[in-house]
């Protein structure tokens, strides 16, 4: 506590709201510690007061600790008493005194209390299917929600004859066998075309030249001269025409 900047000693402190009412006087630095338990969350208001010094005030604000709880088993089947264990926790530390109060499916008005490990075991018997809500609360603590399932057995839907619901897979035929084709038939190879051979030309025949046999006629001895040259001229004649005609057939 203050007063332009100087210290106060002797001022009384006072602290009221959220289940707080107390106070104290500050020493001669004008501090006062004081230990305050809120029983609930709000706002306290401080007031610090001094004969000769006006009033001061201040407030501070009571905010709940975040809590959570979980169930084991998380379902159940109806009609079946069942031990079901509720853990309540404050950020990962047990909460010990917290309520446990559970409703609907005809269990209302079940509750129970954790221990200092923050657990509390509850008999449950659901008398009809659905789903089972779970509360924790203890003062200074933010409430802390779960839910049990109430199934209910036979059938073979997610709801049955008495409107209960059912463990996925109740009543489910079996899957039909996956279809499965006819191997196809290896496809027979193509024919292979037999080679085409070409015709092998014949070689040209090389043209024969005949030879001409020119027929001589011995001269006897006692012929005429002139009768013997007619002969050689006509012997010279006939082998120029033999070697003409074998020019042209070779043309």
């Amino acid at each position: 506590v203050t007063s332009e900047g100087t210290a106060v000693d002797n001022a009384t402190v006072t602290l009221l709201g959220c289940g707080v009412d107390t106070n104290d006087t500050t020493d001669a630095s004008g501090t006062v510690t004081i230990s305050v338990t809120a029983t609930s969350t709000g706002t306290i208001g401080v007031t610090a007061t001094k004969d000769t010094y006006e009033d001061a005030t201040t407030t501070v604000d009571v905010t709940a600790y975040p809590m959570t709880v979980t169930a084991d088993p998380t379902s159940m089947l109806r009609a079946t008493t069942t031990n079901v264990t509720f853990n309540v926790t404050s950020e990962g530390s047990p909460v010990e005194g917290a309520l446990v109060e559970l409703s609907e499916c005809g269990v209302d008005g079940t509750n129970g209390t954790t221990d200092e490990n923050g657990t509390v075991m509850i008999s449950v018997t659901a008398t009809s299917a659905g789903t089972i809500d779970v509360t924790a609360t203890k003062d200074t603590y933010g409430v802390a929600t779960t839910t049990v399932a109430v199934t209910t057995p036979g059938g073979g839907g997610s709801s049955g004859g008495n409107g209960g619901t059912y463990p996925p897979g109740w009543g489910e035929g079996s899957p039909a066998p996956a279809a499965t084709s006819a191997p196809e038939e290896a496809a027979s190879p193509a024919p292979t075309k037999a080679p085409t051979v070409a015709p092998t030309k014949a070689p040209t025949k090389a043209p024969t030249v005949e030879s001409t046999e020119i027929e001589t006629t011995e001269l006897k001895t006692g012929s005429t001269p002139g009768f013997g040259a007619m002969l050689t001229v006509f012997a010279i004649a006939g082998l120029l025409v033999a070697a003409y005609l074998v020019m042209r057939r070779r043309e």
